[in-house]
């Protein structure tokens, strides 16, 4: 059985990770809605080493919709 951070570290930060790259700005901005929340339950240093690179792509993106 996984545990909460295994599940999150497993399926959904690589999901998130992916999705953030998606060529859709519509499914980058619903990354967006999401990721704060994903972020709060993680360990510190998946924030760090994974997701904070995420967020940084995320603030330089070329949708204005996605960056706001």
């Amino acid at each position: 059985m996984l545990t909460h951070f295994a599940a999150l570290n497993t399926f959904i930060v690589p999901h998130l990770s992916y999705l953030c790259m998606d060529a859709n700005w519509g499914v980058r901005k619903a990354v967006c809605e999401v990721f704060v929340e994903v972020a709060r339950h993680t360990s510190p240093s998946v924030r760090r080493l994974q997701l904070a690179q995420t967020f940084v792509k995320l603030l330089h993106d070329p949708s204005r919709w996605v960056r706001s």
